[in-house]
């Protein structure tokens, strides 16, 4: 989806959530930081990669992501 529209904020949620769920959250933290602060849906983008931070035991960044 991304390749196809990389501007396209639903697909990179996707991409991002498929990829957590597949326990790659590394690349799902990567895919959370694509999208645009000024999206509406960036506050979402921030919460997941969040969650996703702390699962991975990288506490401190989580702490600073919020």
């Amino acid at each position: 989806a991304e390749y196809l529209r990389p501007d396209h904020v639903d697909g990179l949620l996707l991409t991002a959530s498929v990829l957590q769920s597949l326990d790659q959250a590394e690349l799902a933290v990567a895919a959370y930081d694509r999208v645009p602060v000024d999206s509406p849906s960036y506050l979402v983008a921030a919460s997941a990669k969040v969650q996703a931070l702390y699962g991975l035991a990288r506490k401190d960044e989580a702490i600073a992501a919020q």
